[in-house]
Parts: C-alpha cells; structure tokens; sequence
C-alpha cells in the first residue's frame, strides 16, 4: 500500500484545493482547468478580500467538528478558523522558558481557537503550522497533559458535534481541579451549562460503571441516544488514561454519595 505525503493530504485542505475539489465535482471540469480557474479566483481574494484579525493571527482551513474520521478530507466541511500564531507576549515567554515551550504553547493556543470556531485542527494541521514533525506534535501534546494543558485535536473529537466537544472540554479541565465558575470563564460558557455538562457526565458514568449498557442508561437519566454515547465515549478514553482514571473515580463517587443521601431524604 502506498503512503501518501504530508503534502498530498494537506493540500485537498488549502482553500485552493477546496476549490478545485468543487469545481471537479460540480462542474465536472477537468482537473487543469479546475485548477486555473482556481488560481485567478484565490488571486481576485488576496487583492479585494478583508479577514478582519488582529496582529500576527492568520486564516487556516480545518474540519468542522462532527465529521466522520472515515471521510475523506475533500468531502469534509471545512471552516475557515482564525489562529494567533504570534502573541504579543510570546517574545517574552520564550526568553524566560525557552524555543521548544513556546512551540508547546502556540500548539494549545491554536488548538483551543479552533474549537471554539467550530473546528478541529489535525496533528498533521499542527505540523505544517508549527513547522514540526506529526511525532514532535504527538510528543507535545502527552507532555502538555502530563502538566494540566489538554490539547485537543481531529482525532480526539471525530464523530463529536460541538456540544459533545463542550462537555469532553469541561469535565476534563473539572478532572484537572478547575472549579465550574473557572471553566466556564475560561471557555466562554454559561455556568449553567458547565454544570450540567459534568452533571450528565457523573449520572452516566455511575451508572456505566455499575454495569449499565448505554441504553438502558440514557432511559433512566433521560439524555437522547447520541448524547449518552458521547459521553460513555468520554468516560471510556478518560477512565482509560492513567492521568485521569484516578479523579474520575472520585467524581463517580461523590456522586453516588449525594444519591444515596437524596434517596435518604438528607439536605443537600
């Protein structure tokens, strides 16, 4: 089987190879032509268009979230993501802890901006950006949770929609020892819902780890379908993680003690 190049996979992602992907397909034009006509419309962009941005941001294309991982990248829905790759303090933040903290930083950064445009950013994303391997990224990206900083990625939310991609990012930074009004100041959500966000997830995996299929599990809570195996994938990945497993159990059981003194009639 032959490997495909970083190249080859990343260019269906560029806007011109978004393009020429839709002209092919709907104008069934061939693929020089597509690709001419293609090249005068990305020039008539970068002469008359405006992305308003701040200083050292610019304009990347990534999957939008929810999208099959078994679909290929020209027949994915792309958005068009702003990226800070150069902060006002990254200058400085390099001085005091070095070139390769800072490539860690810009990688979270970008990462996080993504998700809250509606898209996530792949390792290879990642790689081409930042300007190192797909290794380097997947090494960074274990180093950054080791030390509290979640980086998520394609791989981390496929088959996700926005709403799961919310609540996977809440009870991870709750896991970590954020408190909710924290988390949900720092994700620009409503406390309400970073509340109920871990509250659904505590209902579920309780009842997960007490031998529930996913089924009978969203009957009794009352969540639809694919909410409750979004979060008995979350509970999976996280219970699974040596980093997480251990806060996990705790959240779990202090949810079953606040049942039982429900059920006991107790004040909560």
């Amino acid at each position: 089987m032959k490997t495909r190049s970083m190249l080859d996979r990343m260019k269906p992602k560029s806007l011109e190879g978004l393009l020429i992907a839709h002209f092919q397909e709907s104008y069934k034009l061939a693929p020089k032509a597509a690709e001419t006509i293609c090249q005068d419309l990305v020039l008539t962009r970068s002469v008359f268009a405006h992305h308003p941005r701040d200083e050292g941001q610019i304009i990347h294309y990534a999957v939008s979230l929810g999208q099959s991982p078994s679909r290929s990248i020209k027949d994915c829905e792309m958005l068009p993501v702003k990226l800070t790759m150069v902060a006002r303090d990254d200058l400085e933040y390099q001085a005091k802890h070095g070139l390769k903290e800072l490539v860690k930083r810009v990688m979270a950064r970008v990462a996080e901006e993504a998700l809250r445009q509606g898209a996530a950013l792949s390792t290879e994303d990642i790689a081409f950006l930042l300007r190192i391997s797909d290794r380097t990224v997947k090494r960074y990206k274990k180093e950054l949770a080791a030390s509290g900083t979640i980086v998520t990625l394609r791989g981390d939310t496929a088959d996700m929609g926005p709403a799961s991609t919310h609540c996977s990012r809440v009870v991870e930074l709750y896991l970590q020892g954020y408190p909710e009004t924290v988390i949900a100041e720092r994700l620009k959500h409503e406390l309400s819902n970073v509340e109920s966000y871990i509250r659904d997830f505590a209902r579920v995996g309780v009842l997960l780890s007490e031998g529930y299929d996913a089924g009978s599990a969203g009957r009794i809570v009352q969540l639809s379908k694919g909410k409750v195996r979004a979060i008995q994938a979350l509970y999976e990945r996280l219970s699974s993680d040596d980093y997480y497993r251990q806060p996990v159990r705790k959240v779990l059981d202090m949810f079953r003690l606040k049942r039982r003194m429900v059920e006991k009639g107790a004040v909560l």
